[in-house]
């Protein structure tokens, strides 16, 4: 079983991070990581 960790968000970053959910039974670190996905591929990093 992988390790988890916990991290503390405002809950002005939660509202927004709840908006750009694409499914509601999508997890946080599916959200997290398809943001980090995008955010490598706008600065070409792999």
């Amino acid at each position: 079983m992988k390790s988890v960790k916990m991290i503390r968000v405002s809950e002005e970053t939660y509202e927004d991070l709840k908006k750009i959910k694409i499914h509601p039974r999508e997890t946080w670190d599916e959200v997290i990581r398809r943001l980090l996905e995008i955010y490598k591929y706008s600065k070409g990093v792999s």
